[in-house]
């Protein structure tokens, strides 16, 4: 975020965006009036319009009647079952629960969310965990538009020393007198509900005695488009059974019934209660859980507290022993706890692997949602086009009319392409086997190996993903590493890789720094660029290398191997290393497959080159689609100056009749910059060219 007391577009761009120290409360407060909704947040045609025509809500359980011995309490245990049966949903009047605490709790809650955000950050969502403050991204890798606090309250040796015990004291004191409150209530209900069910109360109790408890504050900000954004997405809980209570008298509820979605407007004197997915299995599907989301508002806050309440991780979940029998056979399978609980975690991108789901899903599965791309790729060609011609590196190193012509082919074809095939580069085939095979060993080791190279929290070096910046994720497991300078290298990353793979890596990377250095040397030759200004440009400069594994997708058409995407460095070197082509290039708004010479490298000019040339070369467009039955597996060697030299037009190209068509700026600021615009197809050099009005026409 820059130096401004608002934020803008840019400052919540995807690429820049992380969902650890966000918050929408903060924004919704420093932005200016007509701020765009960021994309990680949008949601286009996912959600059924609303219905205001009138429907039936389920019935309001009295508890109180609940409580009576006689004929007022089989009346309402009766209307409980039914309601349990019919909706999975209810309001609970006469609860028990004060007023004095729940207002107590209503202004502890609502102090929270008027900490500077500084104060609530301290209570963040770690890496890989679901506790703390903030968010994760949802299955169709969104965001839902509202800022939690999710706290698992019991077992207590489950509660984090970091978050509960470190709320501020007033608060912690009112929640943990509303979490006394809420467990007998819920306790009491559930009892009612077993009775109902005709389960034995043993049973019942055993199913949560100690049960896991987890507490919920959400605070939902006004949203200035509330039908692009969604405050909670829908679903049903997981969880026996959740009580809701909404503490500032703003609705946003919604339930699904019969296929529609209908407005759940709540009494400010009852608590929600929902069944959760666990007592659907548990009742064996007697009960239902409801699906639900929440809506936002355009001019008002909402705020709620959610008790949610599951069995113990030494129990099982599955059908109650007491409804099952031979003419009532189990619906559900059964299975612990804690492996429930595996099963139905959110998509964590720091620890997903796209090999691994291949790998282990059944041949038929569905494409996981943060993954797949409708409509965003153009249909690739398939008919024949002219190709960039091919480079031989070995008359480009001879010294005569061979040398000029290959030198002029290699002129021309970075003005007209951008890219090109370079044959006899000079790299010998051993190292480039062995390459082969310890790259494949990687790709081959188990998952938590893999994982210690993890992307850290804000980083970009290491294994895994990012999300790009249509809030989806690539179908590729890649491996980031900057090799130099020296002092740039990550310790957990390239000094801790398996050693004969660090060893190969090292033998090639020299070589490919070698090689890149000849090139740009002729290119700058081409270009007549002083000798001196071209090394200058990248002496001791930025290096880095990319594995990328794309395992084989049995639905192709609907995920991206890697986005249309110009590259922002100097130039690219790609050794594709089984022979699996998958690169698509665009040329004329075309797109067109990219077929790899086995013994060719791939190398292209990147939009730091385009700036350079003022715009001679161009750095080409490309993207990767992926195989239905082959992985595809490559090495990227990519080359930027070094930090301490400018990005912008080599100043051997300009002068009054040839003014700069780019701006200039550090090479620590482009990469700064870059970070945080939406960089989508070759929109990062678009910012960096200069406009008209900049020239003063």
């Amino acid at each position: 975020m820059g130096s401004s007391s608002s934020y803008t577009e840019d400052d919540f761009s995807t690429s820049a965006f992380d969902p650890s120290t966000f918050s929408v409360q903060e924004l919704v407060k420093l932005a200016a009036p007509d701020f765009s909704i960021p994309q990680p947040f949008v949601r286009i045609n996912e959600q059924s319009p609303s219905l205001s025509v009138t429907t039936p809500l389920p019935p309001t359980i009295d508890m109180s009647r609940l409580l009576l011995a006689d004929d007022h309490h089989n009346l309402e245990l009766h209307k409980l079952h039914a309601t349990c049966q019919d909706w999975g949903i209810f309001q609970l009047v006469n609860h028990g629960v004060s007023s004095s605490l729940l207002e107590k709790l209503k202004h502890e809650v609502e102090e929270f969310y008027r900490l500077p955000l500084e104060e609530k950050l301290k209570y963040k969502v770690r890496e890989g965990e679901l506790e703390g403050y903030g968010r994760r991204t949802r299955g169709d890798g969104k965001y839902d538009w509202v800022d939690t606090f999710n706290i698992i309250t019991n077992p207590l040796h489950r509660r984090r020393p970091h978050l509960f015990p470190q709320l501020p004291p007033s608060l912690r004191s009112t929640m943990e007198c509303y979490l006394s409150e809420l467990q007998k209530l819920a306790t009491k209900l559930i009892g009612f509900m077993g009775k109902a069910l005709k389960i034995k109360e043993k049973e019942m109790m055993e199913l949560f005695d100690d049960g896991l408890q987890a507490v919920r504050m959400a605070y939902y900000p006004p949203c200035p488009q509330p039908e692009s954004v969604m405050g909670l997405f829908p679903h049903s809980d997981m969880t026996l059974l959740t009580i809701l209570h909404q503490l500032n008298g703003v609705d946003g509820l919604e339930v699904k019934k019969n296929g529609l979605w209908f407005p759940f407007n709540v009494n400010p004197d009852a608590f929600v209660v929902n069944v959760g997915d666990i007592f659907q299995i548990f009742s064996n599907g007697v009960y239902h859980s409801i699906e639900h989301k929440v809506t936002c508002n355009k001019e008002r806050e909402r705020i709620t507290v959610t008790f949610n309440l599951s069995p113990n991780f030494e129990a099982e979940v599955g059908p109650s022993l007491s409804l099952i029998n031979a003419e009532n056979p189990p619906l559900f399978r059964r299975v612990g706890m804690e492996e429930y609980f595996k099963h139905t975690s959110a998509f964590d991108p720091s620890t997903f692997s796209v090999q691994e789901l291949v790998k282990l899903a059944a041949p038929d599965f569905s494409i996981p949602q943060p993954f797949v791309r409708i409509n965003q790729q153009p249909p690739s060609l398939s008919v024949s086009t002219p190709l960039p011609p091919t480079m031989d590196m070995s008359r480009l190193l001879l010294e005569d009319d061979h040398q000029k012509l290959e030198l002029h082919k290699l002129h021309s074809t970075c003005q007209d392409w951008g890219i090109f095939q370079l044959v006899n580069h000079g790299v010998s085939s051993s190292l480039l086997e062995k390459l082969k095979h310890e790259v494949e060993e990687f790709y081959r080791l188990p998952l938590e190996e893999k994982l210690k190279y993890k992307i850290g929290e804000r980083g970009w070096e290491g294994y895994g993903r990012r999300m790009r910046a249509d809030g989806k994720y690539d179908w590729v497991d890649t491996l980031n590493i900057i090799t130099n300078p020296l002092h740039m290298r990550s310790p957990h990353v390239f000094p801790q890789l398996p050693p004969p793979l660090r060893s190969t890596m090292e033998c090639y990377l020299s070589e490919l720094q070698k090689l890149a250095t000849k090139l740009i040397g002729f290119m700058g030759k081409a270009l007549k660029i002083k000798e001196k200004e071209m090394m200058e440009l990248f002496d001791d400069g930025l290096q880095a290398v990319k594995m990328a594994y794309y395992p084989p997708c049995p639905h192709p058409e609907s995920v991206m191997g890697l986005i249309p995407h110009s590259d922002m460095t100097l130039l690219t070197i790609l050794h594709q290393l089984n022979g699996v082509d998958g690169l698509e290039i665009k040329k004329n708004g075309l797109w067109f497959p990219f077929n790899v010479n086995p013994d060719a490298f791939v190398v292209n000019v990147g939009d730091i080159f385009e700036i350079f040339s003022n715009g001679v070369y161009h750095s080409v467009e490309h993207k990767v689609t992926c195989n239905k039955e082959r992985e595809r597996i490559t090495v990227t060697f990519n080359l930027s100056p070094n930090f301490e030299t400018e990005v912008g037009p080599s100043l051997s190209l300009i002068n009054a009749e040839n003014p700069p068509l780019f701006r200039r700026v550090g090479m620590e600021d482009y990469c700064k910059q870059f970070s945080t615009l939406k960089v989508y197809g070759k929109k990062y050099l678009d910012y960096m060219r200069i406009q008209p009005s900049e020239n003063g026409d």
